[in-house]
């Protein structure tokens, strides 16, 4: 078994890092205006920089896991987390086209890509829940067990919704979310190997060598973005992963640095509505330290000590449980 998870982390990790190169030397060629990142203009002077970036990363590590996966570690519990990425990924392309094409910054409308989310979230809750066997929610410290569908699966959705959006937030400093993702990753590759769901760890190693492909050329100054098709595929996956894995409730710690970066800007937009002013100079998080003069790599390597302390603090809650 654990000749294989070397395996996967090696075969992925070199199919992606050699697909890389013509893969960014196409994204730069291929219709610029709709798939380079363009700069919000409140952020635009902190990374004027990186305008022209090519910004579908996250596209070519779902083809190179669609690729091996099958071969690795195909599985009902695969094929789910395939389909939960791909279906959010796929809006997340959307969303990366529209908010490109001419030099707008935003995609879809809110209200647009909350009722895809929702959609979405709707079906592969529904997938977990009747097909995964995830039908159960547990909370074993309190000796809390439900098996509703009709409190899970809404559960289920606002998990989706809130982590995908969360992580979509985050993923604004070069290597910032990709870090913080592969502390997830190997989180949940320690978990399944402990349940012995060898192929669900299959799944991630596989998952984990395209992501440190991806931060090879995602490292400051990056050479390629993940875009909202990474991010909102990897909210979708660690998602899926928690409640495969039967234990959802763990990403409140284990995704921690996702959801105060989102709290940040939740804060920030309350904040001026109410009193008029900004508690931050700039939301997310992350922009508000680069406001302050902190560089991006120091940003960076802060949240990802800050990971890996929830990294740790989900391990020890999970031998706990």
């Amino acid at each position: 078994m654990y000749i294989l998870l070397v395996a996967g982390i090696l075969i992925s990790f070199i199919l992606t890092f050699f697909l890389y190169p013509p893969f960014i030397t196409k994204a730069k060629k291929w219709v610029p205006k709709r798939i380079q990142q363009n700069i919000r203009p409140n952020v635009y002077q902190l990374h004027q920089k990186k305008e022209g970036t090519p910004n579908l990363g996250g596209l070519l590590i779902l083809v190179a896991i669609s690729l091996l996966v099958p071969l690795l570690a195909a599985s009902t519990n695969t094929y789910i987390l395939l389909a939960a990425a791909w279906s959010f990924g796929l809006l997340g392309l959307l969303d990366d086209i529209l908010g490109t094409k001419g030099k707008t910054f935003f995609g879809l409308t809110p209200l647009m890509k909350l009722f895809f989310q929702c959609t979405l979230a709707l079906l592969t809750s529904l997938l977990c829940f009747f097909i995964g066997q995830s039908n159960e929610l547990s909370i074993s410290l309190v000796g809390l067990h439900l098996n509703n569908p009709l409190i899970i699966i809404p559960f289920f959705v606002l998990l989706y919704v809130s982590t995908t959006n969360a992580v979509n937030i985050t993923d604004g400093l070069d290597q910032l979310a990709g870090s913080l993702l592969a502390w997830c990753y190997l989180f949940f590759t320690i978990i399944a190997i402990l349940q012995q769901r060898s192929d669900i760890a299959s799944f991630t190693c596989v998952i984990l060598g395209s992501l440190f492909a991806f931060l090879w050329y995602n490292r400051h100054p990056a050479r390629i973005f993940m875009g909202d098709t990474g991010s909102m595929s990897h909210g979708a996956l660690i998602t899926t992963l928690a409640i495969l894995l039967k234990m959802p409730l763990i990403l409140l710690v284990l995704g921690l640095p996702f959801i105060i970066e989102t709290g940040s800007v939740i804060l920030q937009r309350i904040w001026k509505k109410v009193f008029g002013r900004r508690i931050f100079l700039l939301s997310p998080l992350h922009h508000h330290f680069e406001k302050k003069g902190y560089s991006e790599q120091k940003i960076v390597l802060g949240f990802t000590i800050f990971g890996f302390i929830c990294f740790c603090i989900s391990l020890l809650l999970a031998a706990v449980a």
